[in-house]
C-alpha cells in the first residue's frame, strides 16, 4: 500500500519547444540520441517515419500522446535544420515522412 509518510520527491524536467510542445527531457534527449545514431546508417534519399529512426524497445512502450509530442520534436528539429533530414510531404500534419538530405 501507499505509505502517506513516504516523502520521496522525484524531479522531472520538461522541455518546452517554441511551438508549444512539452515533453519530458529524458524522452527528448533519448529521441535525439537515437535519431542521430540512425542517421549514421540511413542512406540519402531513403524515406522513413519516426518509427524507423528509433529502437522498438524505446518506441513501443510509449503512450500515443507522448509519441505525438515526440513526433512534433522531430518535426521541429527538421524544420529548423538541426538534423540532416527533410520532409517528404511538408504539407502533412500527421504521420510525417522524412528523408535524409543529399
Amino acid at each position: 500500500m501507499n505509505d502517506p509518510t513516504d516523502t520521496k520527491i522525484r524531479t522531472v524536467y520538461i522541455m518546452v519547444l517554441p511551438n508549444g510542445t512539452c515533453v519530458r527531457k529524458d524522452l527528448y534527449d533519448e529521441l535525439r540520441r537515437q535519431v542521430e545514431d540512425a542517421l549514421r546508417w540511413l542512406p540519402p534519399g531513403v524515406t522513413c517515419h519516426i518509427e524507423h529512426l528509433v529502437r522498438p524497445q524505446y518506441w513501443l512502450p510509449i503512450r500515443k500522446s507522448t509519441r505525438r509530442r515526440l513526433g512534433r520534436c522531430l518535426a521541429y528539429w527538421v524544420a529548423n535544420g538541426e538534423l540532416p533530414l527533410e520532409f517528404v510531404d511538408p504539407w502533412r500534419v500527421t504521420h510525417k515522412r522524412y528523408r535524409r538530405r543529399t
